[in-house]
């Protein structure tokens, strides 16, 4: 397990752990997820996420002022936090089944550190 990954988790227990080499992936446990994709943009700048999603909830203003990561609306994460002042930019998201479930998947790049403005140059 990388490093960053093994900093932001305060875990009882390992991950699960799927894949080897560059093809790994981990599931974990919901409350982490905002921590673990905030940590995986400061290491990398650029992450895809893969979490699930109802098809049928309707976005709302909850999902739109959401100051969290976690969205499980139809919006598939466009709508998510927009009310709000973003750090991150969405690229490209789809829907998809995904090992028994019903995900979404969306690239994430970072645009700026939490917590200040846009970065100058590189991170």
């Amino acid at each position: 397990m990388p490093a960053w990954l093994r900093r932001a988790l305060n875990l009882k227990s390992l991950p699960i752990v799927r894949g080897t080499g560059p093809a790994v992936s981990y599931e974990l446990p919901r409350a982490s997820f905002s921590r673990v994709v905030r940590l995986a943009l400061l290491s990398f700048e650029r992450c895809f996420v893969i979490q699930p999603y109802a098809a049928k909830e309707l976005c709302s203003s909850v999902c739109r002022n959401a100051a969290d990561l976690v969205c499980s609306c139809s919006c598939l994460g466009v709508n998510h936090g927009v009310g709000g002042y973003r750090w991150y930019a969405l690229g490209e998201v789809a829907g998809t089944a995904w090992r028994g479930r019903t995900v979404s998947i969306a690239e994430l790049q970072r645009l700026w550190l939490p917590g200040s403005g846009p970065v100058q140059g590189p991170v």
